[in-house]
């Protein structure tokens, strides 16, 4: 079978199996924040990316996430249960193929968007497991993407962890030489502040990264917000999935 092949597969195995409650990110400038795909109303960009991450120089250059985990929603608990004590393997499966799809069929989105190639990848290790404890997601992608690309990301001792909701890069450690200039893709599952995925992509950047992509599975929306509550109901309630959506621009891909 031809990678292509593979990818239409892949696609149209997600719209059988999880069609029915996934929805795609949505990138409308005054609807959602054009850094993070938050929901936001007559604005361009959330209080969060506003004042956090857009004065700082060491950040994310890119965002993207395949689809919204909705709290409360199966979405939402598809997201808390691909990692649970007792997984579903249906979780599993539709996590690993959201994963897989955004890093084999948008990765060169993130080259176009960025104007840099993505050389090498990167998890975000949890701060909250023991030390040595590898999180869900890194385990799913090993034998996904080639491993002699990945910059092994690891958390400090509980001890030394500081500010954990902010951009805090020695939070985590850098244990995988950075080549000066590269661009590393980091990938994580859920973007709720974003402060994880800023502090290694800002670690990774003080470790020689140039440009440093985010690619989530979901970004995280919290309907007991009045905003994330009007737009849930009114841009993506009802909303048809598709798996062809760029998750960086919510849309078509970047022209090459």
């Amino acid at each position: 079978m031809t990678n292509a092949a593979a990818l239409a597969q892949l696609r149209e195995s997600l719209k059988e199996s999880a069609g029915g409650y996934l929805r795609n990110i949505v990138r409308i400038d005054g609807v959602t924040c054009q850094m993070c795909a938050r929901p936001v109303e007559d604005e361009s960009i959330c209080s969060k990316c506003k004042w956090t991450y857009l004065p700082r120089g060491d950040v994310a250059d890119r965002i993207g996430s395949m689809i919204y985990g909705i709290d409360g929603k199966q979405s939402g608990r598809l997201m808390y249960g691909y990692k649970a004590a007792y997984t579903r393997p249906s979780h599993v499966q539709t996590v690993t193929s959201l994963a897989v799809l955004g890093l084999r069929e948008h990765r060169q989105c993130a080259d176009r968007l960025v104007g840099v190639p993505v050389t090498k990848w990167a998890t975000v290790p949890s701060l909250s497991k023991a030390i040595g404890v590898e999180h869900p997601l890194r385990t799913i992608l090993t034998g996904k993407i080639r491993a002699g690309n990945e910059i092994e990301v690891a958390a400090v001792s509980r001890e030394k962890i500081t500010s954990p909701r902010e951009v805090t890069p020695s939070n985590f450690d850098i244990r995988t030489d950075v080549p000066n200039g590269a661009h590393v893709m980091v990938i994580d599952d859920t973007w709720v502040s974003g402060g994880h995925a800023q502090s290694v992509a800002a670690a990774l950047k003080q470790a020689g990264a140039s440009k440093v992509s985010v690619l989530t599975v979901a970004r995280w929306v919290d309907l007991a917000d009045p905003v994330s509550d009007r737009f849930y109901k009114k841009r993506i309630h009802t909303a048809t999935y598709d798996p062809a959506v760029c998750p960086w621009t919510g849309s078509d891909c970047p022209p090459p």
